[in-house]
């Protein structure tokens, strides 16, 4: 929460399926994280805030630390998402 409230992007709010789980078995987290990706229509543009072990089952890799990944929305029968950007962190 702080750093998603330090970025300054708008409303901060919390989600149990951004929390980190390096259970890869944790259906029901998962399930959440791809709905509220794929389900996301806007105004604006959806920031999502967690750690690399959260984001893995979803986009099938780990970011590196402080990387900015842009996802694409799949929604549909699979809900989800494809990458279409990596952004690495300032040197």
């Amino acid at each position: 929460m702080d750093t998603a409230s330090l970025m300054a992007v708008g409303q901060v709010e919390s989600s149990w399926a951004l929390l980190p789980d390096r259970d890869p078995n944790a259906p029901i987290r998962l399930r959440e994280l791809k709905e509220i990706v794929s389900n996301w229509r806007g105004p604006g543009t959806l920031v999502l805030v967690t750690h690399g072990f959260t984001i893995r089952p979803l986009i099938g890799i780990i970011p590196d630390q402080a990387e900015t990944v842009v996802l694409r929305p799949t929604p549909g029968i699979e809900p989800g998402a494809h990458i279409v950007g990596r952004i690495t962190p300032p040197q």
